[in-house]
């Protein structure tokens, strides 16, 4: 039998907001913030430290590192997990952009879909993001989906 899944959230929501949709959850998971994971943990480069979990295995990122920004040193997160066969899971600018409440609600709400990553081959990559409604003027919804890769 397969270890259940590890989830690692970087900066993207908060280490307290991280540990209140941990007790939201459930099914009792492993959740660990990039924060308190390593010693120096917020200041690690990507390049730093996507090898170490990639070495531990079973860890799920969840970040809203588009891998946009101009250079940066250590290399871009979403390549890095390609690169390390780390399944992924992208928040959007619009997601991310949500109080930290809301961000937890966002993902909570897609909680189902998120927990069963680990089914997916190592190193595919998620989106989670707000679409405009079909039919309702300025409404948004919520969407989750699986992200073409182009190497």
């Amino acid at each position: 039998m397969n270890s259940p899944p590890r989830f690692l959230f970087d900066e993207c929501l908060g280490w307290p907001s991280m540990e209140a949709l941990q007790k939201r959850i459930p099914t009792p998971l492993e959740f660990a913030h990039i924060t308190k994971l390593f010693e120096g943990g917020s200041g690690m480069l990507d390049s730093e430290w996507v090898p170490k979990i990639a070495g531990e295995g079973r860890w799920i990122v969840i970040t809203a590192d588009q891998g946009r920004r101009g250079s940066q040193k250590g290399g871009k997160l979403p390549r890095l997990c390609l690169e390390y066969k780390i399944t992924h899971l992208l928040l959007s600018a619009s997601v991310h952009a949500l109080n930290s409440q809301a961000k937890q609600d966002a993902i909570f709400e897609k909680w189902d879909r998120i927990s069963c990553l680990d089914q997916y081959s190592p190193g595919s990559r998620f989106k989670m993001r707000y679409r405009a409604a079909e039919g309702s003027g300025d409404a948004k919804k919520l969407c989750f989906e699986a992200v073409e890769i182009a190497t």
